[in-house]
Order: C-alpha cells, then structure tokens, then sequence
C-alpha cells in the first residue's frame, strides 16, 4: 500500500533528500532568509553550496516597480501625443527612459557578474 503513494523517483533530476532539525529560532531565521531572497528552500540551499552565499538585492524590486510606474506613464503620454499631435518633450522622455532602462539593465549584470566572482 504504501509503494502506491511513493513518489515516481526516475523523472526527478535530484532523487535524494536531505532531513534537518532545528530550533524555532533557526528555522524561523531560515524562514526569513528564504523569504528573502525570493527561493524555494532548495534553491537556496543550492545557492549556499554552489556560491557560498546568497546575494540578495532588495532594491531591485523597488526598481522595477518605478520602471514599470514609468512605462505607464509613457503610455499615457504617447495617446496624449497621438490624439493630440504634440509630441515634442515626448522624444526626450523616451531617450530618458530608454537611458534609464541601459543603467538598471547594466547594474544588474554588474551585480550578477560580482557575485559570481564571489563563488569562484
């Protein structure tokens, strides 16, 4: 009977698992650390063992959540210049944005680019 709810091992690519104990405190303190960093558990343990850390970058939401506010109001402004012709400051607003997205885009790969020279 209980063959019957054991999980199908062959299509996993990890088969083994791993069974810790610990604390409230610690496993709350792993909660957290987890939360976080935006992982599964597993995924975080892997990224403890592969790179010796986890890096963790918790303004980058915030930045993308300004960006996405800011492609709004684009969008806004192009049916304001489309319905109205006026389009002027419309070209500067989109080099700005366009300018902005290469320095988020840069700075993420540059973070990404040191905490995988961490690990090594």
């Amino acid at each position: 009977m209980v063959e019957k709810y054991k999980q199908d091992d062959t299509k996993r690519k990890r088969k083994n698992q791993i069974v810790i104990r610990c604390s409230d405190e610690e496993l709350a303190e792993l909660n957290k650390a987890t939360e976080e960093s935006g992982l599964s558990r597993t995924d975080f343990f892997l990224s403890v063992l592969h790179n010796g850390s986890v890096v963790i970058i918790e303004d980058l939401q915030d930045i993308c959540i300004e960006l996405k506010k800011q492609g709004i109001n684009l969008n806004q402004a192009l049916r304001f210049a489309y319905q109205y012709g006026d389009n002027s400051d419309l070209m500067k607003a989109v080099q700005n944005c366009n300018d902005l997205y290469e320095k988020t885009k840069n700075l993420v790969i540059e973070t990404d680019s040191k905490a995988r020279k961490k690990r090594r």
